[in-house]
């Protein structure tokens, strides 16, 4: 097992050029809040002021921070692992179908009893080692006390939840597991998680440490606010009484919006705070320019989209104030929060984040919903974090990444990952947040996707009245996120003089195998920041670039562990 403690020597060499940089130094370790949102786009902030007042402001904006993967499964497993979605996939010879166990990650318990069973050698999606190193489990290992409250990952359908499934509904109020007992996800010493159903806000079923719960359509159980209550109550009444005597903590806060189908809390469903900038009679008057546009030079996913109809722009401009509506009550569990731990004299103590696991199309290049593009938009989110040793109004342009995360916890929780950690991609970024170290470390960032569907590529379109049977014909009148080609690693880079984004596509049937590219994708984001122009088959990109690119991403794709870490 790795020991996650510094050396005696190490600690007291940090702590003598901490004091000597005028950064305070806690006599334990410092606490963390981490509040983690899913599919938030970076012009949805607008709905969150006190996310900005009281996490952002008094700390550091990174302004360069990108998913490695846009979709969910895949980012939250890099976060939870520090490792790149490449160093996380199914192995092949155990993919048995297209999208196989969690979004092609291989992180699902599968048919276990408990979080220290062995892997199920008849279930090729049992891979309980993978979260044996995960971020709840080494922050444990430091002597934190770890609370879980939200969407961990896909656990209906995992040992975790019982293989509850997702049949729980107010036509089905009944709470059942199939074929297991629930149990403890490792490395949480508290844990309200979500279960399933995931796409709705009431009639959720919840794993309550170990018991399964479900809830109803009561006001009082809108599960953005019952996650913030529970938050608050485990804060209020066990973590901070134990960091006052010496146990710090570690508060995992993954609420579930904007995602799913909208819903805001019934009490914020007419708000329409004047501060978004955006008219009732026409929400969708802040979109960018590239809302509709044909691109004609895209990948081929991308081109062959529809043209926005009436009714899809109408329904398009209602998620998105209703996406808005449903951020209020984030703000609002970060309200509470903020208040408990200034109310009991934890804020100098605490490290709190705010980050999210990917974008979301809403009518760029005529994709109306999904996020599974290589575009600013869906890899581009949001990341504040405020805490001990970190100066106040900063923004960082630093290229930073979700697989970069764990790390720079580890690091600031004073159990920097070793130099020769394998099972770690991502590098910390902590000197840079407390002013240990100057310059741009790192320029450049990896991003991946395995598409989600299972169309062929060559699918022949449906013919006018043709019935849309999957498999046979590909429905060009509907907007689609994703199809079996839609298979891509890229590049983001931004440096002193390139600000690019480079992507190659294959066919996720090809198990992964990028050596059969079928098409490129640059972009210049400086000259052209909303994507409508794809340099990459002008002339006036040259084969030099095109090479280099291609080498760059190739390295990048290959690396695993220190060789990452570039």
């Amino acid at each position: 097992v790795w020991s996650s403690m510094p050396s005696t020597m190490h600690t007291l060499a940090r702590v003598f050029w901490l004091l000597a940089m005028g950064i305070p130094v806690l006599s334990v370790r410092p606490n963390f809040v981490f509040i983690f949102l899913d599919d938030l786009r970076l012009d949805d902030m607008v709905a969150m002021p006190k996310v900005q007042e009281k996490i952002a402001q008094p700390g550091v904006n990174l302004t360069n921070f990108f998913v490695n993967t846009p979709v969910c499964c895949p980012s939250r497993a890099t976060l939870l692992s520090g490792r790149y979605p490449h160093n996380n996939v199914v192995p092949k010879a155990k993919a048995k179908a297209v999208v196989p166990c969690c979004m092609h990650m291989n992180l699902l318990f599968g048919n276990i009893s408990s979080a220290t069973s062995p892997p199920n050698p008849n279930d090729s999606c049992s891979n309980p080692g993978f979260w044996r190193d995960s971020l709840p489990v080494r922050m444990q290992n430091l002597g934190y006390n770890t609370g879980l409250f939200g969407k961990l990952y896909h656990m209906g359908t995992d040992a975790p939840c019982g293989f509850a499934g997702n049949s729980y509904g107010k036509h089905q109020p009944v709470v059942n597991t199939n074929t297991s007992v629930p149990f403890m996800l490792p490395g949480f010493s508290r844990q309200f998680v979500y279960c399933y159903p995931l796409d709705q806000y009431f009639y959720n079923r919840f794993l309550d440490d170990t018991t399964l719960v479900g809830t109803t359509d009561k006001p009082e159980e809108y599960a953005t606010a019952l996650l913030g209550n529970k938050t608050v109550e485990w804060l209020r009444d066990n973590a901070i009484p134990a960091a006052k005597a010496g146990t710090p903590f570690f508060a995992y806060v993954p609420l579930h919006p904007p995602h799913g189908n909208t819903q805001p809390a019934p009490w914020y469903n007419e708000s329409w705070p004047t501060e978004w900038g955006i008219g009732q009679d026409n929400p969708l008057a802040r979109a960018k320019p590239n809302y509709g546009y044909h691109a004609t030079d895209h990948h081929w996913l991308i081109r062959t989209e529809p043209n926005i109809t009436k009714a899809s722009a109408t329904s398009t401009a209602t998620t998105f104030v209703q996406r808005l509506q449903m951020l209020i009550s984030v703000d609002d569990v970060v309200d509470e929060v903020m208040g408990l731990l200034e109310k009991e004299s934890m804020l100098q103590s605490t490290f709190v984040l705010f980050c999210a696991d990917h974008g979301w199309n809403l009518g760029e290049f005529r994709v109306m919903n999904g996020k599974h593009q290589m575009y600013e938009h869906t890899i581009r989110v949001p990341f504040a974090i405020r805490g001990p040793g970190i100066a106040a109004n900063q923004e960082l342009g630093d290229v930073v990444a979700m697989v970069d995360i764990l790390p720079t916890l580890l690091d600031l929780a004073g159990g920097a990952v070793p130099p020769t950690d394998k099972r770690v991609d991502g590098r910390s970024f902590a000197p840079r947040l407390q002013g240990r170290s100057d310059g741009v470390d790192r320029t450049a960032m990896m991003v991946e996707f395995y598409s989600l569907a299972s169309n062929p590529p060559d699918e022949p379109p449906c013919a006018a009245g043709q019935p849309v049977i999957p498999g046979r014909c590909f429905d060009t009148r509907a907007s689609h996120s994703d199809i079996g080609n839609n298979t891509f690693i890229g590049l983001r880079i931004v440096n002193s003089t390139h600000d690019l984004t480079y992507a190659e596509y294959t066919d996720v049937r090809d198990l992964y195998d990028f050596n059969q590219v079928y098409f490129y994708e640059l972009f210049d984001n400086a000259a052209d920041p909303f994507q409508l122009k794809n340099l990459y088959y002008l002339n006036s990109t040259s084969d030099d670039v095109r090479k280099q690119l291609h080498d760059h991403l190739r390295q990048e794709f290959q690396c695993r562990g220190e060789s990452c870490r570039y």
